[in-house]
């Protein structure tokens, strides 16, 4: 007897520009759920389709090519951009001390 096969939907193929990149990787990592940096990011790259769906890899998938070059001569966003990948990579630094170590 075998392990039990779980059946998931494949990985929706998100067409992110490269200078966005980063998107991919917090948007399929939870951290987004708690960081409202990112939250505020998000909501940024399209407020209407961030308040339907309240989920980055929702609100990536299709998004309009005319949408991302907005994007990407919006200093705004790329400032938050880079400050939220930013934010993540602390986040993830192995040498950062986790939740659980702070609290002892």
């Amino acid at each position: 007897m075998g392990s039990p096969r779980i059946a998931t939907k494949p990985a929706p193929d998100l067409e992110i520009p490269e200078v966005f990149s980063r998107l991919r990787e917090i948007a399929y990592n939870l951290w987004w759920a708690w960081s409202s940096q990112a939250h505020r990011m998000f909501a940024a790259v399209d407020r209407t389709r961030w308040m339907h769906y309240r989920n980055p890899i929702e609100l990536l998938i299709d998004l309009d090519s005319t949408r991302w070059r907005a994007l990407q001569d919006d200093s705004e966003f790329t400032t938050a951009y880079h400050a939220v990948t930013d934010a993540f990579d602390n986040y993830m630094d192995p040498r950062q001390p986790t939740w659980y170590q702070r609290l002892e």
